[in-house]
Protein backbone atom coordinates (compact mmCIF):
# COMPACT_ATOMS: atom_id res chain seq x y z
CA UNK A 1 0.00 0.00 0.00
CA UNK A 2 1.43 3.70 -1.12
CA UNK A 3 1.41 6.94 0.93
CA UNK A 4 -1.73 7.93 -1.41
CA UNK A 5 -3.90 4.98 0.00
CA UNK A 6 -3.05 5.72 3.63
CA UNK A 7 -3.48 9.67 3.30
CA UNK A 8 -6.94 8.36 1.40
CA UNK A 9 -5.59 9.77 -2.02
CA UNK A 10 -6.63 7.41 -4.41
CA UNK A 11 -6.40 9.52 -7.71
CA UNK A 12 -3.60 12.03 -7.52
CA UNK A 13 -0.95 13.15 -9.72
CA UNK A 14 1.70 13.68 -6.91
CA UNK A 15 4.28 10.02 -6.19
CA UNK A 16 4.87 8.89 -2.93
CA UNK A 17 7.93 10.21 -2.98
CA UNK A 18 6.22 13.58 -3.85
CA UNK A 19 4.05 13.31 -0.75
CA UNK A 20 5.98 12.17 1.78
CA UNK A 21 8.83 15.16 0.66
CA UNK A 22 5.84 17.55 1.42
CA UNK A 23 5.31 15.88 4.75
CA UNK A 24 8.71 15.99 6.05
CA UNK A 25 8.59 19.60 5.36
CA UNK A 26 5.19 20.06 7.14
CA UNK A 27 6.42 18.09 9.57
CA UNK A 28 10.02 20.38 9.99
CA UNK A 29 8.03 23.33 9.92
CA UNK A 30 5.66 22.25 13.06
CA UNK A 31 8.44 21.35 14.73
CA UNK A 32 9.84 24.84 14.50
CA UNK A 33 6.64 26.26 15.64
CA UNK A 34 6.35 23.95 18.37
CA UNK A 35 9.75 24.68 19.92
CA UNK A 36 9.60 27.95 19.62
CA UNK A 37 5.93 27.89 21.45
CA UNK A 38 7.65 25.95 23.91
CA UNK A 39 10.76 28.40 24.47
CA UNK A 40 8.17 30.98 24.50
CA UNK A 41 5.33 29.53 26.51
CA UNK A 42 5.04 31.17 30.26
CA UNK A 43 3.44 28.52 32.33
CA UNK A 44 4.62 25.09 32.77
CA UNK A 45 1.71 23.78 31.63
CA UNK A 46 1.58 25.22 28.32
CA UNK A 47 5.34 24.64 28.43
CA UNK A 48 4.67 20.75 28.86
CA UNK A 49 1.72 20.79 26.05
CA UNK A 50 4.15 22.48 23.71
CA UNK A 51 6.86 20.17 24.31
CA UNK A 52 4.64 16.71 23.92
CA UNK A 53 3.57 18.13 20.98
CA UNK A 54 7.25 18.80 19.75
CA UNK A 55 7.94 15.31 21.02
CA UNK A 56 5.25 13.52 19.04
CA UNK A 57 6.48 15.74 15.40
CA UNK A 58 10.00 14.69 16.17
CA UNK A 59 9.01 11.15 16.19
CA UNK A 60 6.40 11.51 12.94
CA UNK A 61 9.34 13.48 11.23
CA UNK A 62 11.81 10.41 12.29
CA UNK A 63 9.19 7.73 11.25
CA UNK A 64 8.81 9.22 7.68
CA UNK A 65 12.62 9.67 7.49
CA UNK A 66 13.09 6.33 7.82
CA UNK A 67 10.63 5.20 5.49
CA UNK A 68 12.10 7.44 2.86
CA UNK A 69 15.50 6.53 3.43
CA UNK A 70 14.74 2.52 3.13
CA UNK A 71 12.86 3.56 -0.36
CA UNK A 72 15.63 4.93 -1.55
CA UNK A 73 13.91 8.71 -1.80
CA UNK A 74 16.31 10.07 0.60
CA UNK A 75 20.44 9.15 0.94
CA UNK A 76 21.76 11.16 3.73
CA UNK A 77 25.20 9.45 3.20
CA UNK A 78 25.66 10.53 0.32
CA UNK A 79 28.33 13.38 -0.40
CA UNK A 80 26.54 17.05 -0.60
CA UNK A 81 27.19 17.62 -3.91
CA UNK A 82 25.64 14.50 -5.13
CA UNK A 83 22.65 15.52 -2.81
CA UNK A 84 22.58 18.77 -4.44
CA UNK A 85 23.25 17.34 -7.85
CA UNK A 86 20.36 14.61 -7.98
CA UNK A 87 17.72 17.67 -6.42
CA UNK A 88 18.47 19.78 -9.07
CA UNK A 89 17.54 16.77 -11.99
CA UNK A 90 14.54 16.02 -10.21
CA UNK A 91 13.25 19.55 -10.34
CA UNK A 92 14.52 19.60 -13.80
CA UNK A 93 12.53 16.99 -14.47
CA UNK A 94 8.96 18.21 -12.90
CA UNK A 95 9.43 21.37 -14.90
CA UNK A 96 10.34 19.98 -17.96
CA UNK A 97 6.97 17.50 -17.47
CA UNK A 98 4.84 20.61 -16.40
CA UNK A 99 6.07 23.06 -19.54
CA UNK A 100 5.74 20.79 -21.86
CA UNK A 101 1.92 19.84 -20.92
Amino acid sequence: MGLKEVLGQKVTNLSDETIANNALAVKASAASAYLAATLKAVTPELRQLFSANLTQIIGEHTALTQLAANKGWLNPYEKPEKQLFQTFNQSKEILDTYITE
